[in-house]
């Protein structure tokens, strides 16, 4: 039987391993800072012609749907393709058609998923019902489609365009579109923001679709293979935000407005502006309890209270201009924000992604996703419970283009258990080991302390505390 100062000497040393849960509540901070990248991967096997402009839909275990156009795969124009993935990005089971009309071009795809792995995938194009329409069709966690496609809009005068999809964690869910009519001159006009939401069974829970805005919008529309000019972002309850781009006054920044609405449809109140300096083409996205980031061309980003207050001011994404931004947000406000910029050091356009704190302040450089960068376009980004997020993009592949991805984890730190026979006389040393999961380009810091449990200091153990600084490449260090 141990005596009671061999247990007391236990108790020490087990005691020690307190700053272990200093260390990793210090690399909880680097959540997202901190990144191992894993191996790029082609979503599309079907490569004939081109496929392009990807969305992304995945819930907070990591379960994902990569979404696409695809040319020429349905027998006719342009189709709407998906691909399932597990948490680790495995593919599961082969890509798949979505929608149930072929005939003409479906286009412009959008996706969401709920917690268990069912999903919801959006589009515009020919189909039952109008031939310039959206339309959306639900599957099970399976990839089971649950019914046919079926039509969103109920107005079908002009070409209803660029839909985008949110969910709630019930699983119910809102798509956002944009109607756009003919002008002059070969010009298209906007004839506003629309929207109408869904339950969790794919029922209406609007008769008809609502209008977002309430002064005009302006069309950026440029061609199928790009975002759409407006962004939508929900919370876990259902609140939700759209962002859009309107004509200002002569000689006036470019403007962004944005209005918030409860989970009932109702709006929070008027729309506000977004941008104090240029902004067009957002993107958008909202923590656990309502408070949200809108990023935008040519490189801004603004944070917002779930009341729509500013919070903070605008605040550059990266150093230089930027294209059609990204942006996903963790449950506490940490966000990450991918672009197109050009790439100096291939004369070609490339990925890139950046994160960033609750406070809006980089919490890391800009870093490419891609591991050959030459002519990449389109992100899309999403990021699950614990952190783990995914970019896809368009790229060049053997017959036109791809679509291409890559996962990111967080880093992990652990710190080794360590045992330490009393010795006969005097002190014994206690070592222990702390690593990190994959090596980094830069410099991590951390902190560390112990802390009184069972063992006392001074009594039973000599307090200790630091840094520990991992160098580039470095992925152990001690502490003594």
């Amino acid at each position: 039987m141990a005596s009671p100062e061999t247990n007391r000497r236990r108790g020490r040393f087990l005691r020690t391993l307190s700053p272990a849960v200093l260390l990793l509540a210090a690399i909880t901070t680097l959540l997202l800072a901190g990144v191992t990248p894993g191996p790029q991967f082609q979503v599309n096997t079907f490569t004939p012609g081109d496929q392009f402009l990807p969305a992304v839909g995945m819930n907070a275990a990591g379960q994902s749907v990569i979404v696409w156009t695809s040319q020429g795969q349905d027998g006719s124009g342009y189709g709407i393709f998906a691909q399932r993935y597990d948490a680790n990005a495995v593919a599961q089971g082969p890509e798949f058609l979505v929608n149930t009309t072929t005939i003409g071009d479906q286009v412009e795809p959008a996706a969401v998923m709920d917690a268990s792995g069912n999903f919801v995938i959006a589009w515009s194009g020919n189909g039952r019902g109008d031939a310039d329409g959206v339309f959306a069709r639900r599957y099970n966690a399976s990839g089971v489609a649950q019914g046919d496609e079926f039509l969103v809009n109920t107005t079908i005068p002009g070409w209803q365009a660029h839909p985008l999809l949110a969910m709630n964690a019930s699983g119910g869910f809102i798509v956002v579109w944009e109607t756009i009519t003919a002008g002059a001159a070969g010009f298209f006009n906007s004839s506003g923001i629309f929207g109408r939401r869904y339950d969790a069974s794919g029922t209406p829970l609007d008769a008809a679709e609502f209008q977002i805005n309430t002064t005009p919008s302006a069309s950026r529309f440029d061609s199928v293979s790009e975002r759409p000019a407006h962004a939508l972002a929900m919370d876990r309850v259902g609140n939700f935000v759209v962002v859009w781009g309107v004509q200002p006054p002569s000689g006036q920044p470019t403007q962004l407005k944005a209005r918030l609405f409860h989970a009932d449809g109702t709006a929070q109140g008027v729309e506000f502006l977004v941008n104090t300096s240029n902004g067009s083409r957002p993107a958008a996205a909202m923590d656990g309890t309502g408070n949200f980031v809108v990023v935008y061309e040519p490189g801004f980003g603004q944070l917002f209270l779930a009341n729509g207050g500013r919070q903070g001011t605008e605040f550059p994404l990266n150093s230089s201009t930027l294209q059609r931004p990204a942006v996903e947000m963790n449950s506490a406000g940490k966000f990450v924000a991918a672009w197109r910029a050009s790439n100096p050091l291939t004369d070609g356009t490339a990925i890139f992604f950046r994160p960033f704190g609750a406070a809006g302040t980089p919490e890391d450089v800009a870093q490419v996703v891609s591991d050959v960068t030459v002519s990449e376009s389109s992100p899309a980004l999403k990021m699950d419970g614990t952190g783990n997020f995914l970019i896809a993009w368009t790229d060049r592949d053997v017959s036109g283009q791809g679509v291409f991805a890559r996962r990111y984890a967080p880093f992990a730190l652990s710190i080794g258990d360590v045992s330490v026979a009393k010795p006969a006389s005097g002190t014994a040393d206690a070592m222990f080991t702390v690593a990190l999961s994959a090596a980094r380009t830069q410099a991590v810091t951390v902190d560390f302390a112990t802390a009184d449990g069972t063992a006392l200091s001074g009594s039973d153990y000599s307090a200790n505390f630091g840094t520990l600084t991992f160098a580039p490449g470095e992925t152990s260090k001690p502490i003594v």
